[in-house]
């Protein structure tokens, strides 16, 4: 009966041995970006991080969170002088959020973005979905689209746009809206 009792002690301390041990935490992983950061000036937007192909998301994913353009009610588009263009209801119309990937995201103070989105965008499109809400994208005058992260905190000092590139024949263009 002895022997019983030291063989289960044995074991027992063997199992809390192996829990310790994979508890573990490994201090050598890296959980920075391997891409460095990029300051333009003080008080302006830094490019921050950039993902390979392989990678890359595309908008409507980010929009759906599972590529399927019927997930998509309605585009509203409108202009700086809130002119709005006919809203987009024809998914083939849609197809654009496919064509753009992820490309990277900019920080900076909340109170610069309204000024840089002002300077650098051309048409905001509201995206209505079926299951996610209403989303607000940017069309910027390089052709691409940006996008503010989610942030749970409404009061967050900074803040964050992810913004999506496609290639020259497949980006939106205001030329390319109002022919839809």
């Amino acid at each position: 009966m002895k022997n019983a009792v030291k063989v289960f002690a044995v074991l027992f301390s063997i199992l809390i041995l192996l829990t310790f041990c994979s508890c573990k935490v490994d201090d050598t992983s890296d959980l920075t970006s391997s891409t460095p950061q990029q300051t333009q000036s003080t008080n302006t937007l830094t490019n921050s991080q950039t993902i390979d192909d392989a990678t890359a998301k595309t908008l409507l994913h980010r929009i759906s969170a599972n590529d399927d353009i019927n997930t998509i009610e309605c585009i509203t588009v409108s202009d700086k002088t809130s002119t709005e263009f006919p809203t987009l209801i024809n998914k083939q119309d849609m197809t654009f959020l496919q064509k753009y990937t992820y490309s990277h995201y900019r920080t900076d103070k909340r109170e610069n973005w309204d000024g840089w989105l002002q300077e650098n965008s051309i048409l905001r499109l509201t995206v209505d979905t079926k299951n996610q809400g209403e989303y607000y994208l940017y069309l910027i005058q390089d052709g691409s689209i940006a996008i503010q992260q989610m942030c749970g905190d409404s009061e967050v000092p900074e803040i964050s746009y992810d913004f999506y590139t496609a290639n020259k024949e497949n980006q939106l263009t205001k030329e390319k809206l109002e022919l839809l």
